[in-house]
This record gives C-alpha cells, sequence and structure tokens, in this order.
C-alpha cells in the first residue's frame, strides 16, 4: 500500500471566468511550477463557501471591505490561461471538455470539495480537492485578509455576471456564527 500523501500544489494567482454552457464559474489557478490548474466550481458550492466565510469571526470586517474594495480586474497579461489537455484519454465523468476560441481542448474537472482553513489571525487558506477516481490532487490558495477580499470581489462580479441571485452575497444574523476549519461540498 502506498502511504505517500497526494500532491499538493500551490497557488498565488487566480482567474475566475463564468462559463454560460455550464451556468458555472470556472477557476484557473496559476501554479508555481509554470503550470496551470482549472476546474468547475457550482452556484451551490460558491453558495456554501461565500456564508462560511461571512460566518467566520475572524473576518468581522468582511462585508464591509467587499462594499468598499471594488478592485478586482487585472491586466490581460496576468490572467491564468487554462490548462491544456493532451490527450482525449483525460475525459472521464467527472470532467467537462469544450473548445477554446482557438479551438485547442481542454479538460476541466467539477470541484467538489473545498477545505477552508484559517490563515494567520485574518486570512484563510483555500484547499481544493481536485482528486478524480484514484488519483489525488490539491490546489491550495492562501489568502491574507486583502487578497482575499480582492478574490471575493472577482467572484462576486462573475457570479453577478452570470446571473445568479444577489441572495448569497447577504450576510444575516444566521450566518454569524463562529467558524472554524471547515470542509465544504
Amino acid at each position: 500500500m502506498n502511504n505517500t500523501p497526494p500532491p499538493q500544489l500551490t497557488t498565488d494567482k487566480i482567474t475566475i471566468e463564468y462559463d454560460i454552457l455550464e451556468d458555472r464559474l470556472l477557476f484557473h489557478c496559476g501554479l508555481q511550477d509554470q503550470t496551470s490548474a482549472s476546474f468547475y466550481i457550482t452556484l451551490r458550492l460558491t453558495r456554501l463557501l461565500i456564508q462560511h466565510l461571512f460566518a467566520d469571526r475572524r473576518l468581522h470586517g468582511l462585508a464591509d471591505a467587499l462594499n468598499t474594495n471594488q478592485s478586482t480586474a487585472l491586466r490581460s497579461q496576468e490572467a491564468v490561461p487554462p490548462e491544456t489537455a493532451t490527450d482525449d484519454s483525460q475525459g472521464t465523468p467527472e470532467s467537462t471538455t469544450r473548445r477554446s476560441d482557438s479551438g485547442s481542448k481542454y479538460v476541466f474537472s467539477l470541484l467538489q470539495r473545498c477545505d477552508v482553513a484559517p490563515l494567520g489571525s485574518d486570512g484563510i487558506t483555500l484547499k481544493f480537492d481536485l482528486t478524480e477516481r484514484s488519483r489525488a490532487c490539491f490546489v491550495v490558495l492562501q489568502l491574507p485578509f486583502p487578497q482575499l477580499v480582492q478574490f471575493l470581489n472577482a467572484l462576486r462580479a462573475q457570479t453577478l455576471k452570470a446571473g445568479w441571485p444577489e441572495t448569497i452575497w447577504t450576510v444575516s444574523a444566521a450566518t454569524q456564527e463562529a467558524a472554524g476549519s471547515l470542509t465544504v461540498h
């Protein structure tokens, strides 16, 4: 039996776009080895992630910061390109294949799970579980508070572009509960 831990890939740059054909958000993560990992996230998982972040008492100023800081845009040369599939065998029932405008083929996994953990006193670590069948893989994104605000503003812009309900961004009294580490799926 192999006891080696599954690969954990670290990202410090992420591009979010809305895919109208899938009605999902598409995340492209630029990895430290100059490659990328791309995956879809659904409205349901997005809603759960947002609710959890707003419930975290360590992030008490998050809603106010989102309303005052609208800086989300990356220059086009900074956008993370999608990962390119090298052959047709990469497609699995958990993956979706589409062609870009240039005709090249991309394979995207559907994110099933995201672990959320504290990072310092006011940041978070998102661990995206991209495991498909027996092939485990995780992408880790560490977000200190300023980068978390920028990430959520970009996420909000894409959810609005998608026409998803704005109520997913509403912080209610019921949401204001203690939150520590959590797995969202």
